[in-house]
């Protein structure tokens, strides 16, 4: 499925949008070969159809969570993105819509080899880094992880669409010593810190929460800051507790008692 994915990507016409999609978001040649990057094409040249053409099974596609059902793809005109675990075996996939139909991000269903709460995507670039350094920095979006590994920050993982769970927490405390999670914003900041804490005191691990400036995306910000600019921001990181009070101080201080 991997490399049907990455030979539509590298088609003069299937992987059309996708190349441009990569192009404006400044993703280089180096970093789509490194996290196996590749597009779905329309539904008429989707897998289904290959995998009928060249007597592959279609039971074992549906329970990949691949097809949907004979000639119905899960994946149609997205960029794909290849998640592995930390072994490096391709266990799901990512896809981003390129031409607006359906959700924006579409991952696989949970299956014998996939779930997201106990997956991080980059586990497998990043765990040497993790364990070098004792801190995993972790991001919401593919493109967040992958350009923080094109800019030199190579201990960067992301949650696929959830937040952070126990099973992240036990995943990580093989490599890590430190969590930073870094968000857009701190706006979803309680919440997530609300979960963070629960974790942080569940799985014994030193959680810590980190905020990129003017409401940007670790991506962007990393493109127009660079490696320093981000190291600065995860070194930066508020301990969780620490951020906790300092939110219901700001709840008690403005009377809102609703917050929190």
């Amino acid at each position: 499925a991997m490399q049907f994915f990455q030979e539509c990507l590298n088609d003069p016409e299937k992987g059309k949008r996708a190349r441009e999609y990569l192009d404006e978001r400044k993703i280089s040649a180096q970093s789509i070969e490194k996290w196996c990057l590749g597009a779905s094409p329309n539904a008429v040249d989707g897998m289904a159809r290959a995998a009928a053409a060249r007597k592959g099974s279609l039971q074992v596609l549906q329970q990949a969570g691949l097809i949907t059902g004979p000639n119905q793809d899960k994946f149609v005109n997205r960029l794909m993105f290849t998640i592995t675990d930390a072994t490096g075996r391709v266990i799901a996939f990512g896809g981003r819509t390129l031409d607006g139909t359906g959700a924006k991000y579409v991952n696989s269903p949970t299956t014998v080899l996939f779930d997201k709460s106990n997956t991080l995507y980059g586990l497998e670039q990043a765990r040497h880094e993790i364990v070098k350094t004792g801190t995993a920095v972790i991001v919401e979006g593919y493109t967040d992880v992958i350009m923080s590994h094109q800019f030199g920050c190579t201990n960067v993982v992301a949650t696929l669409g959830t937040s952070f769970t126990a099973g992240h927490g036990r995943l990580l405390r093989r490599y890590a010593k430190r969590v930073v999670l870094l968000f857009d914003s701190d706006t979803a900041g309680m919440a997530a810190a609300n979960r963070a804490l629960e974790v942080c005191l569940s799985q014994h691990l030193d959680i810590k929460l980190a905020f990129v400036p003017q409401g940007k995306d670790p991506c962007e910000f990393v493109l127009a800051a660079g490696k320093e600019g981000l190291d600065r921001v995860v070194e930066q990181a508020v301990d969780v507790l620490q951020f906790k009070w300092h939110k219901l101080n700001e709840t008690f201080a403005t009377g809102d008692t609703m917050a929190g």
